[in-house]
């Protein structure tokens, strides 16, 4: 138990890093697109969301800092192989949740559901493919330094090769739910056909997401963070449906988002 914690508090404290690294990066961009001359620490809408430059600097830098921990304790559930996969999964979304509640506050994603909600799920997706490279990398890293040291020729990983393979597979197979959902709206104008076009899409959504769960049998050896961006996956393409409904200019029954 003493030593979960310690790379429980390892892993945080190199995600924290990595946050205000990140903040660094963040603020440079910031000030090169804004283009002024002056080098911005805060974004100048939050600084006069709170009506103090210092206030919405120190805010900021813990948004970073909190995120990137939570980002590094996200990342331990992710290696931890010994553990069941519901297990894995609980802690790793939990952690990126918790990592994300002072960014939704700040980013008032509150006041808009929606588009909280696909603010959410993107992240989601952003991080996990990010975690997903990173592990990767580790991952084909350590196998060539074992390959190294038996005196094996280099080979290309089977499970990584099946990762990407499934991956880039349900990728466009979402994509292409989500493109014959947004172009059906052209064909409907009426809000009851509207709406059971949504549960439909939805339906859709669901099928491929059961799907996606048929590929975690043991056979295919997909990492845990490959599985996971497959999810997130599906979930962002239900979002971008969604979100689609809500711009098509035919608009959602209340009904179906109070």
């Amino acid at each position: 138990m003493l030593c979960l914690k310690g790379k429980i508090l390892k892993y945080s404290i190199e995600g924290l890093l990595c946050g205000s690294f990140v903040y660094l990066v963040f603020s440079i961009l910031l000030s090169l697109r804004l283009n002024t001359g002056d080098f911005y620490l805060v974004l100048p809408a939050l600084a006069e969301d709170y009506k103090s430059e210092l206030f919405a600097t120190m805010i900021q830098i813990f948004v970073f800092c909190w995120f990137g921990g939570f980002c590094g304790i996200a990342y331990f559930f992710s290696e931890c192989v010994e553990w069941s996969f519901q297990k894995q999964v609980i802690g790793y979304i939990f952690s990126l949740t918790t990592g994300m509640v002072p960014l939704a506050f700040v980013g008032h994603w509150f006041e808009h559901l929606a588009i909280g909600l696909f603010s959410y799920l993107l992240i989601l997706l952003a991080i996990t493919f990010i975690l997903f490279v990173i592990s990767w990398f580790k991952l084909k890293s350590d196998v060539n330094k074992i390959k190294k040291e038996i005196g094996i020729r280099k080979n290309k990983m089977r499970n990584v090769q099946v990762s990407s393979k499934w991956i880039i597979r349900w990728l466009w197979v979402n994509y292409g739910i989500f493109v014959l959902g947004f172009f059906t709206l052209g064909f409907f104008s009426d809000n009851k056909i509207v709406r059971i076009n949504f549960v439909l899409d939805v339906l859709i959504c669901i099928i491929s997401l059961i799907l996606n769960f048929l590929l975690f049998r043991e056979r295919y050896q997909i990492t845990f963070l490959g599985k996971i961006t497959l999810l997130f996956l599906t979930f962002c393409f239900m979002a971008f449906t969604y979100f689609a409904f809500l711009t098509s200019g035919n608009g959602l029954p209340p009904a179906l988002f109070m």
